[in-house]
């Protein structure tokens, strides 16, 4: 007996050019993160050509692009701009001084936005997500859009894609 699926998943090799909405790609001590960048060599090897979309929280990849987007709310510019700093300098004294100073320059701000939103920290990292994203597949260089791992922002920005495109 040859059951077979509804849904026709698509092969490997019909779909090259994957676009990778991650927001903690590559980013040290996150699970999350490690859901897509242990696949990435497998993919790779099976001939997709990933465009991978994440924060500025991880190490960008040198392997294929890799665009880092600052999140356009207070409080992710704010959780963005910490792992930033200390994958730049390290948690010493520039750490400590920055990121108090951001912290107190941005917090009337994050009191609004959490105030008037009440979401999550990351939510604004869909906006550029989105937008660079939307700009790529109008452009015809993306067959598939994948949102794994990381915030909720990712699959936020993968649901909006899907709606606009």
């Amino acid at each position: 007996m040859n059951i077979q699926s509804p849904v026709e998943l698509p092969r490997v090799n019909d779909k090259k050019r994957w676009l990778i909405l991650s927001h903690a790609f590559n980013m040290d001590g996150r699970a999350a993160s490690l859901t897509i960048t242990d696949k990435i060599p497998y993919l790779l090897e099976a001939g997709v050509e990933p465009i991978v979309f994440s924060a500025i929280t991880g190490i960008k990849d040198q392997r294929f692009p890799h665009h880092q987007f600052l999140a356009w709310g207070p409080a992710a510019f704010r959780f963005d701009f910490r792992h930033w700093i200390a994958n730049q300098y390290g948690r010493g004294f520039i750490y400590k001084v920055s990121t108090r100073t951001v912290s107190l320059l941005l917090a009337p701000f994050i009191a609004i936005e959490k105030l008037l939103l009440g979401y999550s920290s990351q939510w604004s990292w869909t906006l550029p997500a989105f937008f660079h994203g939307w700009r790529l597949i109008k452009s015809g260089k993306v067959d598939v859009v994948l949102s794994v791992g990381s915030a909720w922002s990712a699959h936020l920005a993968g649901v909006w894609l899907k709606k606009a495109t």
